[in-house]
């Protein structure tokens, strides 16, 4: 079954040919569509009339001309996720890179694949404060409790071996 589709829109046509170029030798992307697929003589002979016609505006090309599109169908893999996570930190690294090049363009790297490993990594980022944050809240909570250390180490240590076990990772 075909992954969701992932966009890197480009606001110029001389950029969408070398990124998706450079999209198509990533690890997930399983096709790259682009104004780059049309083929030189069909391009020159249609010109600017390509970019109107009704089979580009709307999918690879905006209706104002100002906004090129190149489409990735992501192939399938395994739950480990790696191969996605991946795919998503070279494809970040290829928007930056024409970014560079093109200091007066907008590029947009979207999409359900980009948006979904950057959900993971805020909500991974999210976990880490929050755990520090119900620490502290913990230990100065049993700190006013118990007012001796013994006691708040004794249940810290009570505490953080439910969690080691409840979570698996004594094993």
């Amino acid at each position: 079954m075909p992954q969701p589709v992932s966009a890197m829109v480009m606001t110029a046509r001389g950029l969408s040919r070398p990124a998706a170029w450079a999209v198509r030798s990533l690890p997930a992307v399983q096709q790259a569509t682009s104004l780059a697929d049309i083929p030189w003589g069909v391009r020159a002979a249609l010109g600017e009339r390509l970019l109107t016609h009704p089979l580009i505006v709307d999918s690879l090309v905006s209706r104002d001309g100002k906004t090129y599109a190149i489409l990735l169908q992501m192939a399938g893999e395994g739950a480990t996720g790696a191969v996605r996570r991946e795919t998503v930190a070279r494809l970040k690294q290829i928007v930056e890179a024409a970014r560079i090049e093109n200091e007066n363009l907008r590029i947009i790297l979207a999409g359900p694949y980009v948006t979904l490993i950057d959900m993971y990594d805020f909500v991974d980022e999210d976990l880490r404060v929050f755990s520090i944050a119900a620490f502290a809240l913990v230990l100065v909570t049993l700190g006013v409790v118990f007012r001796r250390p013994a006691p708040v180490a004794f249940a810290l240590v009570v505490a953080g071996s439910a969690t080691v076990c409840t979570l698996g990772v004594a094993s």
